[in-house]
């Protein structure tokens, strides 16, 4: 995803379009939420940091958001937050996800000729190991 996104943002600059991608992720881990860009996996204390504005936009205050310019540096990104994601084993699996990841991927363009900017997010939520209790063995 973040390959086909950079690579329109590139095509797109041939066109005098300027663009700015930027991206956060987060997980809901025991009804707690925590940044997954930030070394330490920084966790939310305000219990109402997901907000939406007037615009329909969703923020989520607390949470880091890195400018990414390029695959390398997205991708390593993501590995971070892969790796402070909480995971367990269980009996059906050696390394089961326990928490709900978010991603959101920002992407904001400006065409200067025509005074002309867009906005739009994504947002790519991995839900939390299905295995049934039962067979997993998870308490």
């Amino acid at each position: 995803l973040a390959k086909q996104v950079l690579e329109s943002v590139g095509r797109m600059q041939l066109q005098e379009w300027s663009y700015r991608v930027d991206v956060s992720c987060m997980e809901v881990y025991n009804d707690r939420l925590r940044d997954l860009l930030e070394p330490a996996s920084r966790e939310v204390t305000d219990m109402n940091a997901i907000k939406h504005d007037a615009d329909g936009r969703t923020s989520v205050s607390g949470i880091s958001s890195v400018q990414i310019t390029g695959l390398e540096q997205a991708m390593q990104l993501l590995a971070r937050a892969s790796s402070n994601r909480a995971s367990n084993s269980t009996a059906m699996n050696s390394v089961s996800s326990r928490s709900h990841s978010i991603l959101m991927l920002r992407v904001c363009g400006t065409h200067a000729p025509s005074n002309t900017s867009l906005a739009g997010a994504l947002c790519l939520v991995d839900l939390a190991g299905s295995e049934r209790l039962a067979r997993s063995q998870v308490e």
